[in-house]
């Protein structure tokens, strides 16, 4: 063949493959996230890639909608991928009116985004979404909250924070701000969520060029945005005395202080928690209780889980507003994050013991026995080619990170037994033919 007729291997920028010790530890991460979901009693959903364009379009803003893929399929229909989990949720809901309410859903699976790629940034990544639909207590975004602590805990994930807000909060300030064009105001709140990213002085330019607010109300939005104090006390307290006789106001600060009170009686430390009036999370169908969580030690990767009150979405699709709140993990930008900090261990092994292959013969031999160890669930490789060296097979061994290695050659047969290597200590042991499957399995145990 030709070098003209090669094709070049590559993946389009903002993909990515995941090699098998990648895709291992993503799985071990996915299994802890859905222990940790069906613990909480969600229950598993699934929802197609590919969606009409008309459930997706006008329910995120108009810098999110940029990024959706959107194109005719081959039956002339107009489409897209799927930006999200929670509006294909809400459509589903619409959907399946029989559903038990309230409904605990989760979903992990991959979403598709054409924005620029950077650091824990892809055009296709995996998001792991739990939701409460139909509950309005302010138990249900608490419990959303404890979610992501419990997942980050399992996960070993150190030093992280869930920054906490009420997007209702937001909305009081820009009435107080005689702003009352619901445009205008979604506009201001997407320029607020870029703040951790660009900064309140390049924010601070958006409001006065594209949002069109004057020096007095940008200087009033950034007094507010940097309220900061001692302790969640501390903060809640400064911001009660804002507008001390507003009703609306009051009810919607006491919403922040019942989580931070939940937070504490089940144990979750203050330093995990934390009241930060500048979160706004910047897609429009968020209507109350909203929060974002960051790795103290890697702020430049961002949120890697975020979430909030969507009360009005679902209506979008039923005529009725049916309540609900959901959270989001970001599982590769999390991912990368435990790369990046260097705690994870991705020397994981799929296979307990492997079987060093002398002659075709030899390894027919032990056939019922590898039978049985399968059958017992410990998960045997044989290797497969007889006419390859013993030191390649031991290295092929060592590179999978096979914890057990069986040799059964001419010398084992006539004695009728095999010899068991510790691929960690080296160690090596003899032990008989017919015995050998409960001294592996008792090396396993330990």
């Amino acid at each position: 063949m030709g070098n003209e007729n090669i094709i070049q291997p590559r993946v389009l920028k903002g993909f990515r493959d995941y090699l098998p010790e990648e895709k291992i530890f993503r799985d071990r991460m996915i299994t802890v996230i859905k222990s940790v979901f069906e613990s909480f009693g969600f229950v598993p959903i699934e929802t197609p890639a590919l969606e009409y364009a008309d459930i997706l379009l006008g329910k995120y803003g108009s810098d999110a909608e940029k990024l959706i893929y959107r194109f005719r399929d081959n039956a002339d229909r107009d489409v897209c991928l799927r930006y999200d989990l929670t509006v294909p949720l809400a459509r589903f809901i619409a959907q399946y009116r029989d559903l038990p309410i309230p409904f605990k859903r989760y979903q992990i699976a991959p979403v598709w985004r054409a924005e620029k790629p950077q650091k824990g940034r892809f055009r296709e990544f995996y998001q792991c979404d739990a939701d409460i639909v139909g509950s309005q207590s302010i138990m249900s975004d608490f419990e959303c909250i404890w979610v992501i602590y419990k997942i980050l805990v399992d996960l070993n994930i150190p030093e992280f924070v869930i920054k906490i807000n009420n997007r209702q909060l937001l909305n009081c300030l820009m009435n107080q701000l005689k702003i009352d064009s619901d445009k205008k105001i979604k506009d201001i709140l997407r320029t607020i969520d870029k703040l951790p990213k660009i900064g309140m002085n390049e924010v601070k330019k958006i409001m006065a060029t594209e949002n069109e607010l004057d020096d007095k109300s940008i200087s009033y939005i950034e007094s507010f945005l940097t309220i900061s104090g001692k302790n969640n006390s501390e903060i809640l307290d400064k911001i009660a005395k804002i507008f001390p006789s507003d009703t609306i106001w009051i009810e919607n600060v006491n919403k922040l202080k019942k989580i931070i009170e939940l937070s504490s009686i089940s144990g979750i430390p203050q330093q995990n928690i934390v009241i930060d009036i500048s979160i706004a999370r910047g897609l429009d169908y968020y209507t109350g209780i909203v929060f974002e969580t960051y790795i103290k030690k890697l702020s430049g990767v961002g949120s890697i889980s975020s979430g909030g009150r969507f009360d009005t979405l679902i209506g979008l699709f039923t005529g009725e507003n049916i309540p609900a709140v959901g959270i989001s993990i970001g599982l590769d930008r999390l991912y990368t994050a435990l790369m990046e900090l260097k705690t994870a261990d991705t020397k994981i092994a799929t296979t307990d013991v492997m079987f060093i292959n002398f002659t075709d013969e030899l390894i027919q031999a032990l056939i019922p026995f590898i039978t049985e160890l399968r059958n017992k669930g410990i998960k045997s490789e044989i290797y497969l080619d007889s006419n390859i060296k013993l030191d390649k097979q031991f290295k092929y061994a060592n590179n999978k990170n096979i914890p057990f290695v069986v040799i059964y050659g001419p010398d084992e047969a006539v004695k009728n037994v095999v010899k068991i290597k510790d691929m960690v200590s080296g160690e090596q042991t003899e032990v008989g033919l017919t015995s050998f499957i409960q001294f592996i399995s008792e090396k396993l145990k330990k």
